[in-house]
């Protein structure tokens, strides 16, 4: 990533700090660099602009190296992409790729309760959070649960009672 970022023009500080943002969102949903998406992005933006009032620095160089490196697969810059607009429920949802279908529709049909009620961004982190964060975590850790409904040997412990 430094290469790409040296050939783009980026100064060693600014692939620093796209850097910083990169590990922090890796840190954040525990997935590899590979598993990234835009949304990871747009979330850790809208979570620093509620709690800062503005982005982390290095917001832009993180989008420009993911997206150098093929991770997130998009001609536009982050500011290009910000710029169209809100998306679809079921698009935003299928940006994690989740391997429970009957999940998914459940989280399309309850993240479109909920979103009339609150902001662009602070959907957009919902979205990131049951979707990105939460199913994708179970999913990663126990493939193949296709409901909602956790395990028994969960609550006990791993205990059969």
């Amino acid at each position: 990533m430094r290469e790409y970022g040296a050939e783009l023009g980026m100064t060693s500080r600014h692939i620093d700090e796209g850097l910083r943002v990169i590990s922090a969102i890796i840190l954040h949903t525990g997935r590899d660099l590979e598993e990234l998406t835009g949304e990871d992005i747009f979330h850790r933006r809208a979570v620093a602009r509620r709690d800062r009032g503005e982005a982390y620095v290095g917001t832009h160089p993180a989008w420009d190296l993911l997206r150098g490196i093929g991770v997130i697969d998009s001609k536009d810059t982050l500011k290009d992409a910000l710029r169209h607009g809100q998306r679809p429920t079921a698009e935003l949802v299928d940006a994690y790729n989740l391997q429970s279908t009957p999940v998914r529709n459940m989280l399309v049909r309850y993240l479109e309760e909920r979103r009339p009620g609150v902001d662009y961004g602070t959907f957009r982190g919902l979205v990131s959070e049951l979707a990105g964060v939460f199913r994708a975590d179970i999913e990663a850790h126990h493939p193949g649960i296709d409901t909602c409904a956790c395990p028994r040997t969960w609550s006990t412990g791993g205990r059969n009672g």
